[in-house]
């Protein structure tokens, strides 16, 4: 076994060549006996297997090795710790009295470059207190959904959480209104969401109030995708088109919207 236990004072990245000598072939280990680097990822790097290993996670690695001096084999890297990214902003979404909302946070909202580290969000309202009883926030889907029953407004915070709880996060306001406050079917009450979107295009309808029809179609007038619209917010799944400039159209009786997309 090999044992990592010292390092010196690191402020800044570092690589580290780990050179080691075995008497005999065999199977061997480098641990790193000491866990207690601060804002800091440390992971090993065999460039004979081509393996990283996150010592900060997994703190042994066990490897076969001739018995001979080898110093090119391993490689100790050390990073600094850096906050989580925020891509994108939630827009503010308005939605109706008594009908459901589900909305899909963005697989690429936050970022960690940062080796080996996860991410943890979570939903709260602006202020850090819970959401109102009717929003609940689905960790596993990445969805916050419910239904309100009266007019509000919330302030919604999501907030990215990496391993050392450096923290980013992002406010937007979820307006609940009645359906008698709105008539028109105009770009001040349709919403459509993110653009550019990669996989999944979100729309909401202020003034919902009956079934409709979504399509899409290409810069040249093909009809590409097309679904039915059955409440205020709906997400269209968009992955199957290419990257590219569209139309989305949303058809009811008492009118027609229309809006440039880009998928990318």
């Amino acid at each position: 076994m090999f044992a990592v236990n010292t390092l010196p004072e690191i402020s800044n990245s570092k690589i580290i060549p780990l050179g080691i000598y075995v008497g005999e072939s065999g199977t061997y280990s480098i641990d790193l006996t000491k866990n207690s680097f601060d804002n800091m990822h440390i992971w090993l790097e065999d460039r004979t297997e081509n393996i990283n290993t996150d010592l900060l996670t997994k703190h042994s690695y066990s490897f076969i090795e001739t018995a001979e001096k080898n110093d090119n084999r391993f490689y100790l890297h050390i990073d600094k710790n850096t906050v989580p990214k925020l891509n994108l902003s939630v827009p503010d979404q308005i939605i109706l009295v008594n009908n459901y909302y589900e909305y899909d946070l963005p697989d690429n909202l936050f970022s960690d470059n940062d080796f080996g580290d996860k991410l943890t969000i979570t939903v709260t309202s602006e202020d850090g207190n819970p959401l109102p009883d009717w929003l609940t926030f689905d960790e596993k889907m990445m969805q916050i959904k419910g239904t309100p029953t009266d007019v509000q407004t919330v302030n919604i915070r999501v907030v990215a959480k990496d391993i050392f709880n450096a923290e980013v996060s992002d406010v937007y306001k979820l307006s609940v209104k009645n359906s008698s406050s709105v008539t028109d079917l105009t770009a001040g009450t349709v919403r459509i969401y993110p653009n550019p979107a990669n996989n999944k295009l979100h729309i909401s309808i202020l003034n919902y109030s009956q079934k409709g029809e979504i399509v899409i179609y290409d810069i040249a007038g093909k009809r590409m995708l097309n679904s039915e619209l059955s409440s205020s917010t709906q997400t269209v799944d968009i992955s199957s088109l290419t990257k590219g400039i569209y139309i989305i159209e949303i058809k009811f009786r008492k009118g027609v919207f229309k809006q440039r997309i880009i998928k990318e």
